[in-house]
């Protein structure tokens, strides 16, 4: 038996060396410049208990989202896709693999099988009706990414450098069929006209702008009225407010005569958020920070961020609400509130505007370049993107929008 201070770990720590005299001496050697030249042995941290190894990690990916390299709501994720790793551990798993140092390619495959029979709730309520998982990739996904890191010396550095993965060779497997993209989108511009055409004025501000442009509706609750001119409106990142859009890519948007009465703003506020909630755009409450002008907004955001148990996407939550602004929750709701009401089919959604964007643009001729642009999606790593400028934006969306959106433009102006 070895028996050492380890730095790195802060404790004794203590190896077993099957072997004689020589073997013990030469291992013991090698930890020995190990601790000299790195700090840690690299020796195996012993009886790690699974329960142990997860807390650990879910520990370090909390201090990664305070450090703001992840989002708070990932380490929900993969807390949520480890809670299946402990329930296998614990009630399926073989007694002889009760700790992390055991876990080998036998146990990778009865965990595997273990996924395949598990039964979920759909939307995490105790009462729904249960059923399979769709897919155990992102699962297997999380619980190799944790051993990885229980791995690497500069990670948790929990299992010994002699330890290899076991999930390192696991494959992605589906029986999937890829979708048919042949047909019309689940939104025609038919049923978008008839939704239009429904559209009281607050549903008309806030629907136009994602029929007509593709937007994500998250792209809506931090426009502010500084980046509305009477020809363009732009959508961007606020680093200092943590917002980014999907991509982290700013963009102009070419204004339609119609949009630009939509957007008209006859309280003639000159600041603050863009699109506010229904009770603030009825009137029936004044939030706080009505119409407070983005550097103020930053300021509160900062304020709400110097106690550190406010994460940032709590912080955010504060920062619309007291500002009145407008959430993906709201839009969603009122989606589903029209949607309702002319019988749709439970596959329309709201990221159906976005596909029946993307395929009439497509349809009346617009560049896929341009169609990349508004929607948000990369340009391509290629370097012909470099040397090409979309110096023709307006022209190309407003002969688009001539050729096929001829009908909505109708029901907005009706």
């Amino acid at each position: 038996m070895l028996n050492w201070w380890d730095p790195s770990r802060k404790k004794n720590v203590s190896l077993r060396v099957d072997g004689d005299l020589l073997d013990t001496i030469m291992r013991a050697r090698e930890i020995d410049d190990r601790i000299i030249n790195y700090r840690r042995s690299g020796a195996s941290a012993g009886r790690t208990t699974h329960g142990e190894l997860v807390c650990r990690y879910i520990d370090h990916q909390r201090r990664r989202a305070m450090a703001g390299e992840i989002a708070e709501d990932s380490c929900e994720r993969y807390r949520t896709a480890l809670e299946h790793y402990l329930n296998y551990v614990q009630n399926s798993a073989s007694p002889s693999v009760d700790t992390v140092n055991k876990v080998d390619h036998d146990f990778v495959l009865e965990f595997e099988g273990f996924l395949q029979r598990a039964q979920v709730s759909p939307n995490g309520h105790a009462n729904t009706t249960r059923r399979t998982l769709k897919s155990t990739d992102y699962v297997i996904s999380i619980v190799r990414a944790m051993f990885r890191w229980a791995c690497d010396p500069n990670g948790g550095a929990i299992l010994g450098d002699g330890f290899a993965n076991p999930f390192a060779s696991v494959k992605r497997r589906t029986d999937r069929v890829a979708r048919d993209l042949f047909g019309e989108p689940d939104i025609t511009v038919e049923m978008a006209e008839t939704f239009l055409r429904e559209c009281d004025s607050f549903q008309l501000l806030i629907f136009s702008l994602l029929v007509f442009y593709g937007l994500r509706p998250s792209e809506l609750t931090l426009a502010v009225r500084e980046s509305l001119t009477p020809d363009w409106l732009s959508i961007v990142c606020h680093a200092e407010l943590s917002y980014f859009t999907k991509g982290r890519r700013d963009k102009k948007l070419p204004l339609l005569p119609q949009i630009r009465v939509l957007l008209r703003d006859d309280k003639q506020q000159q600041a603050g958020l863009l699109f506010q909630n229904r009770r603030v755009y009825e009137g029936h409450v004044t939030p706080r920070l009505l119409a407070t002008d983005m550097p103020n907004l930053i300021t509160e955001y900062r304020a709400l961020r110097t106690d550190n148990s406010v994460a940032k996407g709590r912080a955010q939550t504060l920062l619309l609400r007291g500002a009145g602004g407008i959430t993906y929750d709201h839009i969603e709701h009122e989606f589903k509130k029209l949607a309702r009401k002319l019988d749709w089919r439970k596959d329309a959604t709201l990221k159906d505007f976005r596909h029946l964007f993307n395929t009439e643009m497509q349809n009346a001729g617009m560049p896929e370049f341009y169609r990349r642009y508004l929607l948000g999606q990369s340009p391509g790593r290629s370097a012909l993107v470099n040397y090409t400028h979309l110096n023709d934006l307006r022209q190309q969306y407003e002969s688009a929008i001539e050729k096929k959106f001829k009908p909505l433009l109708a029901a907005i102006e009706r």
